[in-house]
Parts: C-alpha cells; sequence; structure tokens
C-alpha cells in the first residue's frame, strides 16, 4: 500500500479525511496498521460487504424485473 491509499483505506472506515489522518497520524503509524493482520480482516470485511451488496442488487433487479 502506498501512503495515499492507506489514508483514503483509513478514511472510508474512520469517517475521518485522508488529510486529517495523515496530520495526526505519521507515516510509521499509518504503516503500523496496515500490517498482514489488518489488511487480512480489512479483505474479509469487504468481501462481505461486497456480497451483501450482490445480494441486494439481485433482489432489487428480481423487483423491478416486469415478467
Amino acid at each position: 500500500l502506498i501512503p495515499e491509499h492507506s489514508g483514503q483505506a483509513l478514511a472510508i472506515l474512520s469517517g475521518f479525511s485522508p488529510k486529517t489522518l495523515s496530520l495526526s497520524l505519521g507515516k510509521k503509524q499509518i504503516k503500523e496498521l496496515f500490517n498482514k493482520e489488518n489488511l487480512t480482516e480489512l479483505h474479509h470485511a469487504f468481501t462481505r460487504a461486497i456480497n451483501v451488496i450482490d445480494r441486494e442488487l439481485k433482489e432489487v433487479n428480481k423487483s423491478s424485473d416486469p415478467s
């Protein structure tokens, strides 16, 4: 992960802007947050979120199907 991407990911998860995060957290702290365990958990969380979105889209498409 490049610092810009890590800041964006933290912003999505925390609601803080990347600029605020990078000012309050140094590069070292940001890098420490993105260890293998945390990245694996993020991957699992995003995978679950994508699965929920996929199911909802199927329901929306099914309910809007004219047949």
